[in-house]
């Protein structure tokens, strides 16, 4: 399988991100609209983040957006990571991952000095939370029922510069 470089986002790239939020089970077809705003808003410099996408020819199989966390020293947070399920397993996710993180340290230490990510409790996510370990990311924290009752918010973090 032949996949570019992983590339700032552009407006026409949004819809897919979108479409895997909902075919993933991410979100509901409602909030979906808000993560598809919320991402327009990035590509089009109206937040400090960054939207990139993977693609395999023209094809986006993958997106991610990360973006510092406020009020925070140096600290950056990827916020949405999404790969189309027909691609689970053949390392997009690990190729954004990767990408996030060399940017950040390409910030240097006194820009970037850690990453979070944050995940649900749920099994639904289970793969999810191993896939941030198996990147060298520490389960750092659990806020309880945060999603809803039941459905704790997994915060995970990584260094970026030893």
């Amino acid at each position: 399988m032949s996949i570019t470089v992983v590339n700032d986002a552009r407006p026409e790239d949004v819809a897919s991100a979108r479409r895997f939020s909902v075919d993933t089970g991410m979100f509901e077809q409602e909030a979906s609209g808000e993560v598809e705003q919320q991402l327009f808003a990035v590509i089009a410099g109206q937040d400090p983040g960054t939207v990139l996408a993977a693609k395999q020819g023209p094809v986006v199989v993958g997106v991610g957006y990360f973006a510092p966390e406020p009020f925070s020293d140096r600290c950056w947070n990827l916020y949405f990571l999404v790969v189309d399920k027909e691609y689970h397993g053949a390392g997009i996710g690990s190729r954004i991952v990767n990408e996030v993180e060399q940017r950040l340290r390409d910030l240097g230490p006194d820009k970037a000095r850690i990453l979070l990510i944050e995940t649900s409790s749920t099994d639904q996510y289970a793969n999810a939370r191993v896939f941030y370990v198996a990147r060298g990311y520490a389960e750092e924290a659990t806020v309880r029922d945060y999603y809803g009752p039941g459905e704790h918010k997994v915060i995970f973090w990584k260094q970026l510069h030893a």
